[in-house]
């Protein structure tokens, strides 16, 4: 392994891990987006992260790191971390790379005071997590969706493709939804009453979070956080009880009006769907796995929704 060396990732690496992103996951990302989504440092920790660089060429061949945030456990306040963007460059697989990485990165997070790690893993990192690094799969993370009876054009998706039309596409969903945009709130977490952990969406959370494409909504009584992305995304609402039949209607309409064809949300599958969502249908399934640095939290599951993902 003499041809590696790791280091712990600092913004003098955010070049490197841009070339890495198109390797492994054919991702155009530029360093500005890398920097503001490393910077998670109003959220109670900076970002906690390793990559190994291949010594010959100087290029970044893995990474593995965690997003850190607050989370609460009844009426305590305890620092979390997700994991995310875990690569490995296509010429360096099956090496150990990740293990190596991932526990450098616990035992950065076990000094910074982090308790638990939660993440959704694709395939082929599940096994390797589950088998491997000690994680346990206590959960599944349903994607919900309700397709339009009514088709429209998918504009959005064609907006995607073109970085001018994305930008007239947004003004246009600007106007559409001028009457129903709110401020964020200094707080947003949904209401469904659990024992599980929820992550703190506070004011800097929601700062952290902001982007072009997400918009807090008030339809009625209800506040919902969405997305617009490939569908009408919904990253969560502020209380299934404030959902009506008529404040449906409402969001079917406005993402029909804005290209969308479908309406999707995330829930755990341990959580009963709302009787007013049961014409949403199971899109895919995602496994939720966590690794618990401090054995006390151990089996502890957490409410997860999209607006706590770190594609969100």
């Amino acid at each position: 392994m003499s041809q590696y060396i790791s280091e712990r990732v600092t913004p003098v690496h955010y070049r490197l891990l841009k070339d890495l992103y198109l390797d492994a996951f054919n991702l155009r990302i530029d360093v500005t987006h890398i920097q503001k989504r490393f910077d998670t440092s109003e959220l109670g920790c900076e970002q906690i992260g390793f990559i190994t660089i291949h010594t010959e060429t100087g290029m970044a061949v893995a990474y593995f790191g965690v997003f850190p945030m607050k989370a609460m456990v009844g009426n305590n306040v305890i620092r979390v971390a997700q994991a995310g963007d875990v690569m490995t460059h296509t010429a360096h697989r099956k090496r150990g790379l990740i293990i190596e990485l991932a526990r450098s990165t616990y035992d950065e997070c076990k000094r910074k005071g982090i308790k638990i790690l939660i993440t959704q893993p694709n395939k082929k990192l599940y096994h390797g997590l589950v088998k491997s690094l000690g994680w346990t799969h206590i959960d599944e993370i349903i994607r919900w969706d309700l397709k339009l009876k009514f088709k429209t054009l998918p504009l959005a998706k064609i907006a995607s493709r073109s970085g001018v039309f994305k930008k007239i596409y947004l003004k246009y969903a600007a106007y559409v939804l001028k009457n129903m945009i709110i401020e964020a709130p200094p707080f947003f977490n949904n209401t469904i009453p659990t024992d599980y952990i929820k992550i703190v969406r506070d004011s800097a959370y929601l700062q952290y979070k902001k982007s072009r494409n997400n918009f807090f909504l008030k339809i009625e009584k209800l506040t919902i956080w969405v997305s617009l992305v490939d569908v009408f995304w919904i990253g969560d609402f502020d209380s299934f009880e404030n959902i009506t039949p008529a404040g449906l209607r409402k969001i079917k309409k406005i993402a029909f009006l804005l290209g969308f064809n479908s309406i999707s949300f995330n829930l755990n599958r341990s959580i009963p769907l709302p009787e007013i969502l049961k014409n949403f249908r199971i899109s895919r399934m995602e496994n939720s796995c966590f690794f618990y640095i401090d054995k006390e939290f151990e089996g502890k599951n957490f409410l997860l929704t999209a607006a706590d993902f770190d594609t969100w």
